[in-house]
């Protein structure tokens, strides 16, 4: 059903989704950054083009490699690191040209604070988590349209990034305002962080509510028009009619199942109008950071991994863990 609901967006169900992820990543109104129409069109083709397949053989593959050798060797001779800053840097130098060496801003420590307090009620009055999650979204907002409007007033320095390439578009698409770009650029910088080093258990985290515009029927069941159905991806792999001891820990659980069984309950980047378009980037990091890790460095646990969701998942004090190059 989660699968044959992505395949039919726009025609049996429309994208809804909850108050607060709403108003924090600006999905309402004709120019939403989710809508189905031309705005999710130019964010896929765009998108696409900075990260996709051609880019990651011409150009990424070997910035990928040398920044998980420098961290991985960093790694090794630290204390306790945050993962998460490795690729979300490179990312956002792909985005605006973002330094994390000699930038003001530690972009990661606001994209931290910002996903610890987002999941609340939606009340936005001070005092209240959801207000200083909207504030700390301002802030980053307003470095972004700075970093616009710099580009703006000198054009002369291109930099081959997302932002050259969306203030080049402006020309063309009514929807890239000065106050538009920037909600881009602040919600695909989001996406990167919160997904990329939690893989599977995350991309769920913008779970959609299609509300149906039509009536239909699958598997025997009547959906009536208007009704408001939640997509929860990650049931589908606790089915044990399809997997054996679905709740235990199995790495091959995949190997012996076919193709069609496979793309039914493994949908990791979404499905549909929604495949994500960072897919293959997420794969080629993490592939490449697996083969450098077990291939030139031990590792052991020191402490943590208690897991937890809240409604995303989430490790507590964190996966202490501690590496050294082998000889």
């Amino acid at each position: 059903m989660n699968k044959y609901i992505l395949q039919h967006e726009g025609t049996l169900v429309e994208l809804w989704y909850l108050d607060s992820f709403a108003k924090f990543f600006a999905l309402e109104g004709e120019t939403r950054v989710n809508a189905i129409g031309t705005v999710h069109k130019y964010l896929r083709s765009i998108t696409l083009n900075l990260f996709g397949f051609e880019s990651l053989k011409a150009s990424l593959l070997p910035k990928i490699d040398d920044m998980l050798h420098t961290n991985l060797a960093n790694w090794a001779t630290q204390g306790p690191v945050d993962v998460k800053q490795m690729v979300f840097n490179l990312t956002a130098n792909k985005i605006f040209g973002y330094d994390a060496e000699n930038s003001k801003e530690k972009l990661s420590e606001n994209y931290t604070k910002i996903l610890n307090s987002f999941i609340f009620l939606p009340l936005n009055i001070p005092g209240t988590s959801f207000n200083k999650c909207m504030n700390d979204r301002e802030k980053m907002l307003k470095m972004l349209k700075d970093t616009l409007m710099e580009r703006l007033s000198d054009p002369s320095k291109p930099r081959g990034d997302f932002l050259d390439q969306a203030i080049d578009d402006m020309k063309t698409e009514k929807f890239l305002t000065e106050d538009f770009i920037p909600q881009l650029m602040f919600g695909i910088l989001f996406a990167s962080f919160e997904s990329i080093f939690h893989f599977e258990d995350t991309t769920t985290l913008f779970t959609p509510c299609p509300a149906l515009i039509v009536l239909f029927n699958r598997s025997g069941y009547t959906v009536p028009a208007g009704w408001t159905v939640i997509l929860v991806t990650p049931v589908t792999r606790l089915n044990p009619e399809t997997f054996k001891d679905p709740v235990t820990f199995n790495q091959w659980r995949w190997q012996d199942l076919d193709k069609v069984t496979i793309s039914k309950n493994f949908m990791p980047f979404g499905g549909g109008t929604r495949q994500c378009a960072g897919a293959e980037y997420s794969k080629l990091v993490l592939s490449t950071f697996l083969h450098i890790l077990v291939t030139k460095y031990s590792f052991t646990k020191v402490r943590g991994g208690d897991v937890s969701r809240t409604p995303i998942i989430s490790f507590g004090d964190g996966i202490h863990v501690k590496f050294t190059a082998r000889a």
